[in-house]
């Protein structure tokens, strides 16, 4: 009878069992609207834009992605306008970029957008962070026939490549990180559209969460290294009117050194360039090995001038996108804080030394 007893109690606990399975069994990935690009537009102070790309996977959908658009004062009200004209659960799970256009990274405070979504448990520190000219939305609602998805477009473009001229990487987590920490502000890069071709241009530095400045693509290449970026696709130089020449030079590596003085806040700063001379227009009919020690010394004085010209926009800016004072900062008791970086930066003075080595020619173009 026990038996009998105990038999039936395992038979009714196992069904109960399946049917609670079967309650909470997980939505399917046709069941939910995953989120992979998010893009943000200003409307005026209290009000912004929200745009997002969602892939569509059906089979039966006409285009590979859906677009849809809200406007809202608060993040998470911008969700809920946008769940509300899907029918599927919305995610953020897949969540691979965030865009912000021009106007809203200037007027509004892109670290309070930034942060919410770092907080969001389910969406990865790795999401990248752009700026657009113009709006985004415009290069979300818009279709790009070569492309597979806009979605993956766009990741594609911001994702580190041997051959691109410049990419500076920036990540939710990185930007959060540079904002956050009192030696230097953060950077992202900028893109833009040209004939339905979207390009990047450069880098915005930011200053308490607002844009202040932007820089073209030789700028932040020269910001990279100065950084610590310790390899370099290609560097472009337009050499002086007595050489009336421009060279490339590829598969760099760098060696940055900083060294800040205290007492008389001259900044020292040391770069040395090694890479292979791939690309040459000038009036040489042909570079030798016997050309390159002038070749290297017209380099160390056109990037050196680069460099200087580069750390007084900044200056003037007010902005130190590098790091160049946390060697004192490092040595110091007291709590460091933003306006000791700027104070130090005001007055500083900039003492560049350039050391370029060219290994080869390359096949030359």
């Amino acid at each position: 009878m026990r038996r009998k007893g105990f038999f039936l109690f395992f038979v009714f606990f196992t069904v109960l069992l399946t049917g609670c399975s079967e309650n909470n069994r997980q939505p399917s990935l046709e069941q939910y609207s995953l989120v992979t690009v998010m893009g943000f537009d200003y409307v005026d102070k209290d009000t912004f834009g929200m745009s997002v790309v969602i892939p569509q996977v059906s089979e039966a959908a006409e285009q590979p992605s859906q677009y849809l658009d809200t406007t809202a004062s608060l993040t998470q009200e911008a969700l809920l306008h946008i769940s509300s004209k899907t029918d599927k659960t919305v995610s953020l799970k897949q969540l691979r970029v965030v865009m912000f256009s021009e106007e809203f990274a200037k007027k509004s405070n892109m670290r309070d957008i930034i942060t919410f979504l770092y907080k969001e448990t389910e969406i990865r520190s790795n999401v990248r962070v752009v700026i657009v000219e113009g709006e985004a939305k415009d290069i979300l609602n818009r279709t790009y026939p070569d492309k597979p998805s806009t979605s993956e477009y766009l990741h594609d473009l911001l994702e580190p490549r041997m051959y691109t001229f410049y990419n500076p990487v920036t990540t939710i987590h990185h930007f959060l990180h540079d904002e956050t920490d009192p030696i230097l502000e953060a950077i992202a890069p900028v893109i833009h559209l040209e004939e339905n071709v979207l390009q990047l241009k450069g880098i915005g530095v930011f200053d308490d969460g607002y844009w202040k400045l932007s820089l073209n693509d030789q700028e932040s290449k020269y910001i990279q290294a100065l950084r610590g970026k310790v390899k370099m696709t290609l560097l472009k130089v337009k050499l002086d009117d007595e050489w009336e020449e421009e060279v490339i030079l590829k598969f760099i590596t760098i060696k940055t050194k900083i060294r800040p003085d205290e007492k008389t806040n001259t900044v020292r700063i040391d770069v040395k360039y090694k890479g292979t001379l791939t690309e040459y227009e000038g009036s040489k009919q042909k570079i030798t090995v016997e050309d390159f020690p002038a070749l290297e010394r017209q380099l160390d004085k056109e990037i050196k001038k680069e460099i200087e010209d580069l750390l007084i926009k900044l200056q003037e800016n007010e902005v130190d996108p590098i790091g160049l004072f946390e060697k004192i900062r490092m040595r110091q008791r007291k709590e460091w804080k933003l306006e000791d970086t700027k104070k130090h930066l005001k007055d500083a003075t900039f003492d560049v030394h350039v050391n370029t080595t060219v290994t080869s020619t390359g096949t030359l173009k």
